[in-house]
C-alpha cells in the first residue's frame, strides 16, 4: 500500500512509515520519537505532524505513554477508496502490470436526460470513458463527465488527460473535494462489454462528483470495479 501512504502522508510520513514497517516485521516495534528524531534529522514538531497525518490515516495508533501501534491489516490493500491517487499506480501495488486506454473521447451538446443535471447548466460536456487492465484483465471502467464552461475553446480540449488535469485547465481551480457513493450494480449491456464480464454480473460502483474550492461542480463520474480482482478497501479510524 505504498503508493496510498505517499499520499497521505508526504515523504517524511512515507520513510517513517516505512522504517515503523521494517521494525515491526524485525520483532523490535514502531520506533518511538526519539529514535525517529535521530534516525531522521528532523525536528520533534516536524515528526510529531508526520505521525499525526499517518494516525488520521488510520495507519498507526498512538496513546501517551504507550508503544505506537502498526495498522498491519492496511497493509494488504493495495488501495483505497477513501483517498485520491492514480490508479495505475494501485495495480502495481497489487503486483500486476498496469495498462490504462481511452475508450471513447467526445464533446456533446449537454441534455439532463442523458447526461444528468448539474448545478449550473453548461452547453457541452466532455465525456470519456476509460479502461484499466490488470496483467490483460479489465478491472475497472470510468465513465466521466465534465460540464465546459460557456466560451471554452472546444478544439483546444485534449480528451486523453485526466480529469483534474482537465477541470484545471478549463476552470483554472483544482478539483478540492470527491464526494463519492458506492453502490453495489448488475452490470448493463455497454458496461459488460466494456470490462469483458457478463451482462448481470456483480460489479461495484461508485458515483463521484468532484467539487473545487469554490463549490463549482467540476466534473461527474461513473466508475465501475470488479470485485475481488485487486485488494482494495476503506480505512475508518474508531473515534
Amino acid at each position: 500500500m505504498a503508493r496510498s501512504r505517499r499520499r497521505v502522508s508526504e515523504d517524511l510520513g512515507e520513510r517513517i512509515l516505512d522504517a515503523g514497517v521494517s521494525a515491526v516485521r524485525d520483532g523490535r516495534g514502531f520506533p518511538g520519537e526519539s529514535t525517529l528524531v535521530e534516525m531522521f534529522r528532523v525536528s520533534r514538531p516536524a515528526l510529531r505532524e508526520a505521525l499525526a497525518r499517518l494516525e488520521a490515516s488510520g495507519l498507526i495508533y498512538r496513546r501517551q505513554g504507550a508503544p505506537t501501534v502498526l495498522n498491519a491489516a492496511a497493509l494488504e490493500l493495495a488501495g483505497r477508496f477513501d483517498e485520491f491517487g492514480e490508479f495505475s499506480e494501485v495495480i502495481t501495488e497489487a503486483g500486476m502490470e498496469p495498462k490504462l486506454e481511452l475508450i471513447e473521447a467526445q464533446i456533446q451538446p449537454w441534455s439532463p436526460e442523458r447526461h444528468g443535471l448539474f448545478r449550473a447548466e453548461p452547453e457541452y460536456v466532455m465525456r470519456s470513458v476509460k479502461r484499466w487492465l490488470a496483467d490483460g484483465v479489465p478491472v475497472r471502467v470510468a465513465e466521466d463527465l465534465v460540464p465546459l464552461p460557456r466560451g471554452s475553446e472546444l478544439s483546444a480540449i485534449d480528451a486523453g488527460q485526466s480529469v483534474l488535469t482537465l477541470v484545471s485547465s478549463l476552470f483554472g481551480d483544482d478539483v478540492t473535494w470527491e464526494i463519492a457513493v458506492p453502490t453495489a450494480v448488475l452490470a448493463s449491456a455497454e458496461v459488460a462489454r466494456w470490462l469483458d464480464v457478463r451482462r448481470g454480473s456483480p460489479l461495484l460502483k461508485l458515483q463521484t462528483i468532484g467539487l473545487t474550492a469554490q463549490g463549482v461542480e467540476a466534473f461527474r463520474s461513473n466508475d465501475h470495479h470488479v470485485p475481488g480482482l485487486i485488494p482494495q478497501g476503506f480505512i475508518r479510524v474508531v473515534r
